[in-house]
């Protein structure tokens, strides 16, 4: 089953590494391609949560992401704009 945190803010960034940390393969979707790009690369938590390894079963990616379930995670003033545009 895979999984999708939609929003690389703090709140999905955070649920992105808890949920991940069990060993299930997490997707973490960020809007901003050099954020997403970053975290990708450095193993850490972005410019919302500095400082924080991301497990290794935790993918971030800018590319809006297949799944099965997902999560929704951006801003509630956001959420009626985010689902119009995905």
């Amino acid at each position: 089953m895979s999984v999708a945190i939609l929003g690389g803010g703090a709140f999905g960034t955070a649920l992105a590494i808890a949920l991940s940390r069990d060993g299930s393969d997490i997707t973490l979707w960020a809007r901003d391609a050099s954020d997403a790009d970053r975290m990708q690369e450095s193993r850490e938590s972005g410019r919302a949560m500095p400082g924080f390894p991301l497990p290794p079963t935790l993918t971030v990616t800018p590319d809006f992401p297949s799944f099965d379930i997902a999560l929704v995670t951006v801003p509630a003033q956001r959420t009626r704009d985010f689902l119009a545009e995905y």
